[in-house]
C-alpha cells in the first residue's frame, strides 16, 4: 500500500483553513470526541504510575499517543502527550496525532504507511500555519 502524501498535505491545509487558532493542541481540544491530556494527567485518572503507563504504549521515548475507543455508537479519541518535552517537540507530536485523527487512520493501512502520512500531515500543518 502506498503512502498518500498528497492527501496528507491537502488535509493539513484544509485543517488550517478550518481553525482560527492553529496550534495543534487548540485544534485537538476543539474537536468533538477528542480528549487531550498529558501523560501525567492520564496517570492521575487511571491511577497507573506515569513511567509504567508510558511503558504500556512502547518505549520510554514516546512523545504522544492516540487511542481510539467506542462510546455509545461514536468513535472517541484520547490523546496523551509528554508535556515535559520542548514546545516544538510537543507541537510536532500533537500535530502528528491530529494527523492520525484527521486522516481517519483505523488500522486498515500498515503502521508504517499511517505513520508516514501522519508525519507528512504534521510537517505541512506546522510549516504552513505561519
Amino acid at each position: 500500500m502506498m503512502t498518500d502524501y498528497l492527501k496528507a498535505k491537502a488535509m493539513a491545509n484544509e485543517t488550517l483553513t478550518k481553525y482560527v487558532d492553529r496550534s495543534p493542541l487548540s485544534i485537538l481540544e476543539s474537536i468533538d470526541g477528542v480528549r487531550v491530556m498529558s501523560f501525567q494527567e492520564m496517570s492521575d485518572i487511571t491511577n497507573v504510575q506515569r513511567d509504567r503507563l508510558i511503558g504500556m504504549f512502547g518505549n520510554g521515548d514516546i512523545d504522544a499517543i492516540t487511542t481510539v475507543y467506542v462510546c455509545g455508537k461514536k468513535l472517541r479519541y484520547a490523546v496523551a502527550y509528554d508535556k515535559t518535552k520542548s514546545q516544538e517537540e510537543k507541537d510536532f507530536a500533537l500535530a502528528r496525532e491530529l494527523g492520525h485523527i484527521i486522516l481517519e487512520h483505523d488500522g486498515s493501512k500498515p503502521e508504517e504507511v499511517r505513520n508516514e502520512e501522519a508525519v507528512c500531515f504534521a510537517h505541512h500543518l506546522l510549516n504552513e500555519r505561519i
